[in-house]
């Protein structure tokens, strides 16, 4: 299952051990970065994967989280973007996970 930015807020239903990638846009120019925060031991990060576009503008590359549904129950994946000397997120996704 791939989320992005139009599932921000939704609650996800997915399958105990399904892989599910959260894809975002990302510049790295701007040395803004995204980051993952798990709210439990229900969901656990495998991979994060990056890859070039060239086909959106200001947008240099796609960063993929990739997250496995290991226990039955709802959790949130909170994906934050930030810079490393700004304290405040640029944007903040969150995306409510009910494993089934």
């Amino acid at each position: 299952m791939i989320l992005d930015e139009k599932d921000n807020s939704c609650i996800i239903p997915v399958k105990l051990n399904e892989t599910i990638e959260i894809k975002v846009k990302e510049n790295p120019s701007t040395c803004s970065h995204w980051v993952i925060e798990i709210g439990d031991d229900k969901l656990r990060p495998i991979d994060t994967l990056k890859s070039d576009v060239d086909t959106d503008f200001g947008v240099s590359r796609y960063r993929t989280f990739r997250i496995k549904a290991m226990k039955k129950g709802k959790s949130t994946i909170n994906t934050i973007q930030t810079r490393n000397w700004i304290k405040v997120p640029i944007k903040k996704l969150e995306f409510i996970i009910n494993v089934q």
